[in-house]
């Protein structure tokens, strides 16, 4: 949610490609989790990990739901851009086994 600034309507695709990974995702395996994080034009301006692995999806659907909730444009003046996310992602030191393999889209 950062490459297109505030026009919402030019991450519609972006929202479509994440979505059929997920989608794909669930298909292909039998115990899966998944969270979403964002960065950008979004309400939580630094990315949040501590909320994506906290609401870890069992299923597409549920996936589906926290994508439209977390991937939408705020109305706050700060946003944050990737090398930010970066390096609040480098610097993460609270996963305590939530999670065994993070996937880092930048448009």
């Amino acid at each position: 949610m950062y490459a297109f600034g505030r026009n919402e309507s030019r991450y519609v695709k972006e929202k479509q490609l994440i979505n059929e990974i997920s989608l794909r995702l669930f298909q292909l395996t039998e115990a899966s989790t998944a969270g979403i994080a964002v960065y950008g034009f979004v309400p939580e301006t630094r990315i949040n990990l501590n909320s994506a692995l906290n609401n870890m999806a069992v299923s597409h659907e549920k996936f589906s739901k926290n994508l439209e909730q977390s991937a939408r444009i705020g109305d706050n003046v700060e946003h944050s851009n990737t090398q930010e996310a970066i390096y609040d992602i480098k610097h993460f030191k609270n996963l305590n086994g939530r999670a065994n393999c993070l996937v880092f889209f930048s448009a």
